[in-house]
C-alpha cells in the first residue's frame, strides 16, 4: 500500500524476493523457527502478498539474539524473567517443581517427605 492507501501491488520478482525474505526471517531470526504461510491475493487487479502466522505451539519465542519479547496491548517489550518462567510453564516446557532450590536437607521436614514418598511411590525411603 502507498501512503495514500492506494494498492501498489507486487510483480512476480518482488513476490519471489519477499517470500525468500519471509522464509529466511522465520527460520533464522526467530527461535524456535516459525512457519508463516503466504498467499497471493489479487486486489484491484494488483497482486498483494498476504502473510499469516499461525499461533505457535512452542511458545515462548525469542529473537536470534536470545531476547524474548512480549506484546502488551499495542506495545512490545522484552520479557522479564518471572514472565518467562510463567510462559515456559504454561507451554509445559518447564515445571517449577523440578527446579533446584536454595535449601539444605536440614531445612527439609523429613516426616512430610517420607509421607509424600510413600504415598506417591508405594515404597518407603531406603527400600
Amino acid at each position: 500500500m502507498r501512503d495514500n492507501l492506494e494498492v501498489k501491488g507486487l510483480d512476480d520478482k518482488e513476490i519471489h524476493l519477499f517470500n525468500l525474505w519471509i522464509a529466511a526471517a522465520a527460520n533464522e531470526k526467530i527461535k524456535p523457527s516459525i512457519y508463516p504461510q503466504t498467499e497471493i491475493v489479487v486486489l484491484d487487479d494488483k497482486k498483494v502478498l498476504v502473510v499469516q502466522v499461525p499461533e505457535g505451539r512452542d511458545k515462548p519465542y525469542c529473537d536470534h539474539k536470545g531476547i524474548y519479547w512480549v506484546k502488551v496491548g499495542s506495545d512490545v517489550r522484552s520479557a522479564p524473567p518471572q514472565e518467562l518462567m510463567r510462559r515456559f510453564q504454561e507451554s509445559k516446557q518447564i515445571y517449577l517443581d523440578e527446579l533446584p532450590v536454595q535449601a539444605t536437607t536440614q531445612e527439609l521436614d523429613k516426616s512430610r517427605f517420607f509421607s509424600f514418598f510413600e504415598r506417591n511411590f508405594n515404597s518407603t525411603v531406603g527400600e
